[in-house]
């Protein structure tokens, strides 16, 4: 059973999972299929449970897949809502990869599937300073479920939204995540806007609580590890010494 995988997916647009559905069930390296969602799913496949949330990956949710980490070796959560479909063999080499190196955590390239064509994409290595709250590591993410789960019991802040954040940083004190640079899985983005609108939603209103909560969550992790930087500034007398070159600072915005 230990070498076996529990699979958690967050489930508030309930016809987009048939497939991945499917597939996880039908293979004999996943042990169990949890749902994440606010609403309970009346109808549920054998081996597949619901946990309930508050729709979000808040810290609750994250100690809730904690607590359902147990009994398999590893958890495969899929952290957004997206037609996802597994390639051959690709839980074969997540479990392989993950068990022969030790990592504590697994993310791979994907191909994006958009209008019946497929398309690579390659994300980037995690390295040491990797801070990014949106880091590109894909939808799917595969974690030692010790470490997830003294990770997530090390979690002492309670928030809404950065939860996911909050493990992603306290896992990687334990060691690096690795990147598999093989395209394991396909995606069929629920989210069909262009990045060039994406780029900004991180100026909406809407998201200013989930900003500041990133923010929260990467300045608590620092103060931990002795990385934080208290912010100090001075005051600057312009008369004081010579300018002759005049810099501009463009930032992007949306209007």
């Amino acid at each position: 059973m230990m070498n076996k995988i529990n699979c958690f997916i967050p489930y508030d647009t309930p016809g987009i999972w048939g497939e991945v559905l499917a597939e996880l069930s039908a293979s004999s390296l996943v042990n169990r299929i949890y749902l994440l969602g606010k609403e309970q799913v009346d109808t549920v496949k054998e081996g597949v449970g619901f946990i309930k949330t508050d729709g979000s990956f808040s810290t609750d949710t994250i100690k809730k897949i904690a607590d359902h980490s147990n009994g398999a070796a590893y958890a495969l959560v899929i952290t957004r809502e997206s037609k996802i479909s597994f390639g051959m063999l690709a839980l074969e080499r997540f479990l392989q990869l993950a068990s022969g190196t030790g990592s504590t955590m697994v993310y791979s390239d994907y191909l994006d599937r958009i209008d019946g064509k497929q398309s690579g994409h390659p994300v980037i290595d995690y390295q040491s300073g990797s801070l990014r709250d949106d880091f590109e590591f894909g939808p799917v993410l595969f974690f030692d479920s010790q470490v997830l789960i003294q990770a997530a019991g090390s979690l002492t802040e309670s928030l809404a939204f950065a939860g996911l954040y909050q493990l992603r940083l306290k896992v990687s004190q334990s060691g690096m995540p690795l990147r598999i640079p093989e395209y394991l899985y396909s995606v069929e983005p629920v989210d069909t806007r262009g990045s060039g609108k994406k780029m900004f939603d991180y100026v909406d209103p809407k998201n200013r609580e989930v900003q500041v909560e990133m923010e929260k969550a990467a300045t608590f992790i620092l103060k931990e590890i002795g990385g934080y930087l208290e912010p100090e500034f001075e005051s600057i007398c312009f008369d004081e010494g010579q300018f002759p070159v005049e810099a501009s600072v463009i930032i992007p915005v949306l209007n």
